[in-house]
């Protein structure tokens, strides 16, 4: 008897949201629905959001729990507005309302879907010109912008019955205000996600320098980018890094540094990799052995960008300059993270993410024998089981289904570049002890504020560990044997000194 009635609700509902979708007048309220019936319904809407998004990921589709908690925090601030702007005596309650528009939120991801597969055959079939193909291929989704925006409108006023002053116009912004008060990520996401489509905010801003220039002023815009040029410019920018690079020579082993700062969204890992190059420079001697791809509009015209193409292209060059079975590869790349991916963003230009067979791929292709992997990203310890082997040592900033922390544009480092890179490093060249000091210090920041645990993960292949060594005592006499040179030079310069002096007494 409970089901049928939460069956007979929902059916009522999906009756209702057809009448409202077509603009037909409603008599009068239905009656309330259930809580069971609401929440099934609340539950089909997300539902019914994750699979759009599913239909559009394309392939190596890959979960981000971040995208799951903006679509369950919109519901709250729906909710919130609701009883902000529509708490008025005689007007529908915040139940009726959401229970509309979880309705009407069904219809439309069905819409979007529908549109998603009939619209490509049928625009193919005209076969039109390429600036013409490009507006016809819009035109389906500013149609169903159009109706959206339309139904949302017609319920609202429906619902108010002339009880408010412009109902629908207020309905409209309850419902469509989440999109820019609440952060926006796929919840799924793959190869062929448009990236671009989350990121309100950017529109907002966009919008807001239009109407309102004179605070354009206050930001300095950065330069339109030439998406086209950049991509062909892309392997003459490898070519020049790898050409500025040493190659092997003599018997003492040598490392060599490959970063990658792959999400463009915040700089905080732009800043990171950079910083990293200079500290393997100096503290384990990858000067003019070191090179970093980099995902950010200022440095798209000197500096290669970070996608698996250019990382491919990269390490291959790395692996012919390299003594393969002495040298050694350190690998960092700084960046998000989920299961089995990291994140590969730059607006305009939508590259795939990077999964861990890919890097697999990658670094097998190279013919690197003897790899340091350090990756510092969200889920990162899901790339261990992919990447490991007898030769490898592998650190991840987090287990393979916890978070990393630290991302966020006003940081220099992520909470593991911090520990591991920016402070443990500095005090000791042992990766391995590095690695604890680092992951003792996490613990206590993450204990401190109280945040879940990210466990940092370490793989070491049972004959990394003898080369290391090797290479940690080949640095350790290129730097006494530095500080013997500049000691004698201080000696000789001193000397010089006493001489001059005494030629001038004279």
């Amino acid at each position: 008897m409970f089901m049928t009635s939460i069956a007979r609700d929902l059916v009522s509902s999906f009756k209702r949201a057809t009448r409202l979708a077509f603009l037909r007048e409603m008599p009068q309220f239905p009656a309330e629905i259930s809580t069971g019936a609401l929440i099934i319904l609340i539950f089909l809407n997300i539902a019914a959001s994750i699979g759009s998004e599913i239909l559009d990921a394309g392939e190596n589709l890959y979960f981000n729990s971040f995208g799951l908690n903006a679509h369950f925090a919109s519901f709250v601030v729906v909710v919130i507005l609701i009883l902000v702007l529509g708490s008025k005596s005689g007007l529908p309650s915040p139940q009726r309302i959401i229970t509309d528009i979880s309705s009407l939120g069904i219809w439309f991801f069905a819409l979007s879907a529908g549109l998603f597969y009939a619209s490509p055959p049928l625009i193919e079939r005209f076969n039109l010109q390429p600036a013409a193909h490009k507006i016809v291929q819009e035109l389906p989704l500013l149609i169903l912008g159009i109706w959206a925006l339309a139904a949302l409108w017609w319920t609202g006023r429906t619902l108010w019955r002339g009880h408010l002053r412009f109902p629908g116009l207020r309905f409209v912004f309850v419902v469509v205000a989440p999109m820019f008060l609440v952060p926006h990520q796929a919840a799924f996401s793959g190869n062929t996600t448009d990236w671009a489509r989350y990121d309100i905010w950017h529109w907002g801003e966009k919008a807001a320098y239009a109407l309102f220039p004179q605070t354009a002023s206050s930001k300095k815009r950065a330069p339109r980018i030439d998406v086209e040029a950049a991509y062909y410019r892309q392997p003459a920018l490898v070519k020049k890094a790898l050409e500025k690079l040493k190659p092997s020579s003599g018997k003492v082993p040598k490392f060599y540094f490959v970063g990658a700062a792959p999400d463009a969204s915040q700089l905080v890992f732009k800043r990171e990799v950079l910083a990293a190059q200079i500290m393997f420079d100096t503290r384990f001697n990858t000067k003019d052995r070191s090179l970093v791809l980099i995902n950010n509009r200022k440095t798209i015209g000197t500096i290669p960008m970070a996608n698996a193409s250019n990382l491919g292209l990269a390490l291959e060059g790395v692996g012919k300059k390299m003594d393969v079975e002495k040298d050694v590869l350190i690998l960092f790349i700084t960046t998000h993270g989920g299961t089995r991916q990291l994140s590969v963003r730059f607006s305009r230009f939508y590259p795939n993410n990077l999964s861990a067979q890919r890097l697999a791929k990658i670094l097998k292709k190279s013919k690197i024998k003897h790899k340091v992997l350090i990756i510092s990203a969200c889920y990162s310890g899901s790339f261990i089981p992919a990447l490991k082997d007898k030769n490898t040592l592998i650190m991840t900033a987090s287990h393979a289904e916890r978070s990393s922390f630290g991302c966020s544009n006003e940081r220099d480092w992520t909470y593991f570049g911090d520990a591991l890179i920016n402070r443990a490093l500095r005090s000791t060249r042992s990766l391995t002890h590095a690695f604890l000091q680092a992951r003792a210090m996490i613990a206590k920041w993450e204990a401190k504020e109280g945040i879940e645990a990210s466990e940092p993960q370490i793989s070491v292949g049972e004959l990394i560990g003898t080369k290391l060594d090797s290479l940690m005592t080949g640095l350790e006499d290129i730097e006494r044997k530095a500080k013997v040179s500049s000691a004698r030079g201080d000696g000789t310069v001193h000397h010089q000194k006493q001489v001059q002096n005494q030629h001038t007494t004279q």
